[in-house]
């Protein structure tokens, strides 16, 4: 059965470690037909993201607590 516009999963990854992103990518990528994976390496990028008037909110935030400059709680 196709899946709906409204039934697809919005994933914001926020992550400093590029492995991290990389294992989220390929986990994710299985199911690339039902999930849009988003990633950002800083808070400060996720954050410029969320406040731009015409981005789609997440459904899932995934958000390294501990990151250089601005972590998690931070953000």
């Amino acid at each position: 059965m196709p899946l709906l516009m409204s039934d697809r999963l919005t994933v914001l990854v926020v992550d400093d470690n590029l492995a991290d992103i990389l294992l989220l990518e390929e986990v994710f990528g299985d199911h690339a037909e039902a999930v849009d994976l988003v990633t950002f390496r800083s808070g400060p990028d996720v954050l410029s993201y969320l406040r731009d008037p015409s981005c789609q909110l997440p459904d899932v935030l995934l958000l390294d607590w501990s990151m250089p400059a601005m972590h998690g709680q931070e953000v």
